[in-house]
């Protein structure tokens, strides 16, 4: 066999606040320009497509999420967090600030206006109940929805668990939100005078939150809700310029702020209406999915509030359950399948009594509340409706617009208590129950949070495993799994670890309690199949691996696995087709279509081998180790002159290929036809291939053996020849060819291959 490469290692990521995404984007300012202060990797500009999930694999876990454009770096994400916090922080104190600070201030921004606001409803229109209660409530909830959307911890270690920026920004966005609720409930209940003053102020607060949260666009027709009640209630010809002024109030502060935004991006992108979406470094094709659709509706909505919860007998009780058949064209891979709003917050159905606040009392005593829950109804629905049709579902996505829809509970459990105050034990069962849901609320949103943790530590491990750091990867899983008994992800991972540490017994056992605890999860089977595999249970390994295709048939993955491990067991027919599968799969996936070439090549197939090479370096122009094989096919078909070709190309891609260096060098020391060798060229290769390889590549020192001797330098050619025979002891055929070798040499006479021919 020719030689061939192994895949490059991936890149580490800064752990240090000034390294964070946002704090990068405030340095990039600092300096005058728009872009992040980081280089991209020189390698994006070479590919033809540095979008392409797979092709910047290596680059994600450093530059994950941050958009490509023009060589620069640049964050899609708002840009509200920079201006109104990073900053200025970093101005007034010279230090920069952590993203978990960040997501605090802006929480508790968010938490205080909402504990605000639903103090106001009380002691306003409900000052027979105990605004006390509403506040404590309120912070409860508080407290359960941080616990239910947070997704940021910091590793013990000091690497950042990805999914904080995202929820610098939601949090952002919560934060001006509710201060433009706030903004609103004064403005509804203001004088004719300072009513347009605070609607300005609600206007500009929601333009910075779309500044963060462009989903919450749609949302801003909450501004219009003290506009058209004036309107609607309009009396004489100066509430028509009254009507105009609050319209103006509403929209124009939030128009300016559209229009920076827009300005922004046109800077950046050259187009107005492009945040940076279509140019994310992602581990999706983001600029090929389709953002918003019907189709997603009733998943989505059914994820986030109807969704059940399983349970368990093992601490913490709860567990996740299957979700349902995911929609063509939505990504799934940010959801959790334990409880939906109307799980965790099952008190959020007494918003339907809010009406009640203004049955049997006069009009103009609750039309301000009446106004204002028409504002929450109207930017809940707006802002539900557009997370609804969004292609990707996370529970981090409930707080744009669960605070709205808890608002409106609480003033349906205000309703309920005023209408029952008269009989006091009819009030205790009220506020009973309403205590009760509270309690619910919180200690469900705890379990759930420890399953939360759970999935945190796995996340952790994930990343100790991409830095190649096993045993804390192994730490974190344990950690895991002793919180979570049931946690399939926890067995998996530490599975996963003891296999990469070498210790394949271990590895097998933990596989097999995953299997256990989810007897269809299908990457366990394959996982486990390998494994197998590599301990010689081949016949095991193919039931594993063919389990796991039943269990999922359409993934090629899967396929390719099954294909290997019957290739090894010599069943080179029924690994071409699994191999043939897979590639009918997942065409565009060059990685298959060298897999069958290689299947295709070993059982003597050349011209079809040929074939899918080809068909892989279309797809991937990148792809090395297609030109490697196909170079190697080649030259097994006697056509030197097109091999010597694809394995220069291959060097082109990657000068440190090794297969590429070794097979060119053997070729141009040894070829039989003089005009397709060049010895000086050979030892050059063959010299840089052996201090890659530190001397311990016996066919690397068989090449350069070979070259030396074909540039006369027989004593050097003696010396590394002797030193490749060493090496090749363990292959007698390989030994034998190499003493062979050797006597020319000593005999001081170039080699020649005699089955290189053009």
């Amino acid at each position: 066999m020719w030689a061939t490469d192994a895949t490059p290692p991936l890149d580490a990521t800064s752990p240090h606040p000034q390294d964070s995404y946002y704090n990068l984007l405030v340095q990039g300012f600092s300096e005058g320009h728009l872009y992040v202060k980081r280089d991209p990797p020189a390698a994006l500009a070479e590919m033809p497509n540095p979008y392409d999930p797979v092709a910047s694999a290596p680059y994600l876990l450093s530059f994950n999420d941050l958009s490509y454009y023009k060589g620069r770096l640049y964050l899609y994400f708002g840009i509200t967090p920079a201006l109104v916090l990073f900053w200025p922080w970093y101005f007034l104190t010279g230090q920069y600030l952590s993203e978990g600070a960040a997501v605090a201030i802006f929480f508790a921004i968010g938490l205080a206006g909402a504990v605000g606001l639903a103090r106001a409803i009380c002691r306003r229109y409900f000052p027979e109940s105990n605004a006390w209660i509403v506040t404590a409530a309120m912070l409860i909830l508080g407290l359960a929805m941080g616990l239910a959307i947070s997704d940021t911890v910091y590793a013990q270690t000091g690497l950042t668990i990805s999914g904080s920026v995202y929820e610098i920004a939601e949090t952002c966005g919560f934060a001006f939100v509710m201060l433009a609720l706030v903004a609103i409930w004064c403005s509804i209940h203001a004088g004719p005078i300072r009513q347009a003053f605070w609607l300005i102020a609600a206007s500009f607060a929601y333009g910075l939150a779309i500044g963060s949260r462009p989903s919450l666009l749609f949302g801003a027709i909450v501004l219009l809700v003290p506009a058209i009640r004036a309107w609607l209630e309009r009396a004489g010809l100066g509430s028509y310029s009254r009507v105009m002024i609050l319209f103006a109030a509403a929209v124009v502060p939030i128009m300016l702020a559209g229009v920076g935004l827009m300005l922004y991006n046109d800077l950046r992108f050259g187009n107005p209406l492009e945040f940076g979406w279509h140019y994310q470094l992602n581990r999706n094709d983001q600029a090929a999915a389709r953002q918003f659709s019907l189709s997603y509706l009733w998943f989505d909505f059914w994820f986030y509030f109807l969704q059940p919860f399983g349970l368990t007998a093992h601490f913490p009780f709860l567990k996740s359950i299957p979700l349902p058949a995911v929609p063509s064209g939505h990504y799934a891979y940010l959801t959790s399948g334990c409880g939906a709003i109307l799980t965790k917050f099952p008190l959020v159905l007494l918003a339907v009594a809010a009406p009640l606040a203004w049955k049997g009392r006069p009009v103009q005593t609750v039309s301000s509340l009446r106004w204002f829950a028409v504002a929450l109804l109207s930017l809940f629905i707006a802002v539900s409706l557009t997370v609804c049709l969004f292609f990707a579902t996370s529970n981090r996505y409930e707080l744009d617009f669960l605070p709205e829809l808890l608002l409106l509970s609480v003033i349906g459990f205000l309703c309920l208590e005023r209408i029952v105050l008269p009989h006091r034990r009819e009030v205790f069962f009220v506020r009973s129950g309403w205590c009760l849901l509270l309690m619910y609320s919180l200690l469900f949103n705890l379990f759930l949070n420890i399953e939360t943790h759970a999935i945190v530590d796995c996340t952790e491990g994930k990343i100790f495993s991409l830095h190649d750091r096993f045993k804390d990867a192994l730490d974190k899983y344990q950690k895991a799994g002793a919180i979570w008994p049931d946690c399939v992800e926890a067995h998996f991972g530490l599975a996963s670890t003891l296999a990469e540490l070498g210790r394949p017994s271990d590895a097998i056992a933990e596989f097999q309690k995953t299997l256990e605890i989810a007897p269809d999860y299908a990457p366990a089977c394959e996982s486990l199949g390998i494994s197998y595999l590599k301990t010689g249970r081949a016949d095991d390994a193919a039931v594993e691996l063919q389990k796991a295709v039943e269990l999922q048939p359409k993934s090629a993955e899967f396929r390719s696995a099954l294909a290997f491990c019957l290739f090894q067991m010599g069943r080179k027919d029924d690994a071409v087709g699994q191999y043939q599968k897979a590639a009918e799969l997942d065409p565009a996936k060059a990685a298959y279509h060298i897999f069958l070439g290689g299947a295709l090549e070993a059982d003597g197939r050349l011209d079809e081998a040929i074939v899918q090479y080809e068909k892989a370096i279309e797809l991937r122009p990148d792809a090395v180790q297609a030109y490697n094989s196909l170079g190697n096919a080649f030259q097994r078909q006697g056509q030197t002159a097109k091999a010597i070709q694809q394995w220069k190309l291959a060097l082109q891609y990657m000068p440190e290929s090794t297969s590429a260096q070794v097979n060119l060098a053997w070729v141009m020391a040894t070829c039989p036809d003089s005009s397709l060798r060049d010895g000086s060229a050979a030892v050059a290769l063959a010299e840089h291939a052996n201090e890659y390889c530190k001397g311990q590549n016996p066919a690397v020192l068989r090449s350069l053996a070979a070259a030396l001797a074909e540039t006369g330098r027989y004593a050097d050619a003696i010396a590394a020849a002797r030193q490749a025979l060493q090496l090749f002891q363990s292959d007698p055929s390989q030994a034998a060819a190499m003493e062979e070798q050797l006597k020319y040499y000593q005999n001081r006479q170039p080699y020649r291959d005699q089955t290189l021919v053009k």
